[in-house]
């Protein structure tokens, strides 16, 4: 099965890192997705929260970094997941 883990991760934490974790246990393959808002500017750029992602989960071979532009309801009907 597949899940799909969307946010804006600015900034990541330790929180998300748990609940990525836990859902690498749980599932063939976790996408944790960071979704970008136009309206809004966050703390740091995209593709440093690309990268502070991609370094916390490097230890979690079922896992990978995404981003999208838009809601986390049209991010997950564009990617098909269990959950």
């Amino acid at each position: 099965m597949r899940a799909v883990f969307p946010g804006s991760f600015d900034l990541a934490t330790r929180g998300h890192l748990d609940v990525a974790r836990r859902a690498a246990g749980l599932f063939d393959k976790v996408v944790v997705c960071v979704l970008t808002n136009p309206k809004k500017t966050g703390r740091l750029p995209l593709p440093q929260r690309l990268a502070l992602l991609a370094k916390m989960t490097a230890d979690l071979d079922n896992a990978t970094i995404e981003s999208s532009a838009g809601s986390s309801s049209s991010t997950t009907a564009a990617r098909p997941a269990s959950v």
